[in-house]
């Protein structure tokens, strides 16, 4: 197969690091692939030297009014690039991510004679009205739409949508290995942003702080919020205990001896983390944010705790029975283990590259008819 894989930049994020997977691996079966993006052709991941990046350098950089033209000349230049390179390099499929790419790519369906899968990689209900609108109407012109888990596609499905679930593969690199011996620590990671709440696990530890003197929270990750957390752990008289630790690569090579990994975001569409915590063996405390991902992977009790948004108590239980309970913290390490198997980058490649075959074959049959 021709593939053409779109999508706005290749920057350190998780649906850029699928499809990277994704094209590393449809290259190695001999399939020829060209990814295009909005922005320029560097790439946070390595890409296989077979694959080529292709990058429109179409970046909205003005503010205030002027970026108002700026957004509609710039959507217009968008999609004509996207229809000059998809027909000269005449792919037998598309596959685009992310919403701005996947509009682009579904207002141009007409003027490109091939099948376009898109997918939706994010919590649609975290849209403005006016982008669920559009996400409603627009991704009935997709040949698929993917989404990552059950829920998410029974929400598109309500609309006529034709959905298909893939789930994020696992990258087997940042997969860390317990050694035996649990050390007393919690961690989490996630941009500092309010989606991800790290102020529901700071004030969380800080109801059982004293009563565990010898445990410390690590929080990984970098954004706007660093200071307001910082000034919250102040406030708390936790700055020995809870500590912000900024960016790090395969953090879960790092953490996967700690006590438990926990996810208390608002929002999430496939938590990447949560996925890797799980697959190094780290009990895992998800909250149940709207997409439904966290009670796909975790079956409470069993290999991790889900539980509401901001409840603040009930994380603060579950951390404490993770703390004082061995036998359930290591029983859940070894539940969680199977994810390596069931998420492995085979497995959820060959899936995508089968989908792929489904549709370039349909799309030469209507060539034919």
């Amino acid at each position: 197969m021709k593939i053409l894989l779109f999508i706005p930049a290749l920057n350190a994020g998780g649906a850029e690091r699928v499809m990277v997977t994704i094209a590393n691996y449809l290259v190695c079966e001999g399939n020829t692939v060209e990814i295009l993006t909005l922005n320029t052709d560097n790439s946070f991941y390595m890409i296989d030297k077979r694959i080529q990046v292709k990058g429109m350098n179409l970046i909205i950089t003005n503010t205030g009014l002027k970026r108002k033209f700026d957004i509609l000349y710039m959507e217009f230049m968008r999609r004509r690039e996207f229809i000059r390179e998809t027909n000269k390099f005449n792919p037998d499929v598309v596959l685009s991510f992310l919403n701005t790419t996947n509009f682009i790519a579904l207002s141009a369906k007409k003027q490109v004679s091939c099948p376009i899968i898109v997918s939706e990689r994010n919590d649609p209900l975290c849209y403005s009205k006016f982008i669920q609108f559009l996400c409603k109407k627009i991704y009935k012109k997709a040949d698929i739409l993917v989404c990552q888990g059950k829920k998410v596609s029974d929400y598109y499905k309500k609309f006529g949508i034709d959905c298909r679930v893939v789930p994020n593969p696992l990258n087997s690199k940042a997969v860390g290995l317990y050694t035996g011996i649990w050390k007393n620590k919690i961690v989490t990671v996630g941009r500092l942003i309010e989606a991800k709440n790290q102020q529901m696990l700071i004030k969380a530890f800080a109801k059982i702080s004293d009563k565990y003197p010898d445990y410390t929270v690590e929080i990984y990750g970098e954004g706007p919020l660093k200071e307001d957390l910082y000034n919250l752990i102040k406030k708390l008289n936790l700055e020995n205990r809870v500590l912000l630790c900024g960016n790090k690569k395969n953090i879960m090579t790092l953490v996967s001896d700690y006590c438990c990994f926990v996810l208390s975001s608002n929002y999430e569409g496939f938590p990447n983390v949560l996925l890797e915590a799980m697959a190094s063996g780290l009990p895992v405390i998800s909250t149940n944010f709207s997409t439904g991902i966290a009670n796909e992977l975790i079956k409470n009790g069993i290999n991790g705790y889900v539980i509401d948004t901001n409840d603040i108590n009930k994380l603060s239980s579950k951390l404490e029975k993770l703390i004082v309970d061995e036998n359930l913290n290591l029983t859940m390490r070894r539940n969680n283990l199977i994810m390596n198997k069931n998420y492995s980058e085979d497995l959820i490649c060959k899936r995508w590259s089968s989908l792929l075959k489904e549709q370039s074959d349909r799309g030469h049959n209507d060539r034919k008819a």
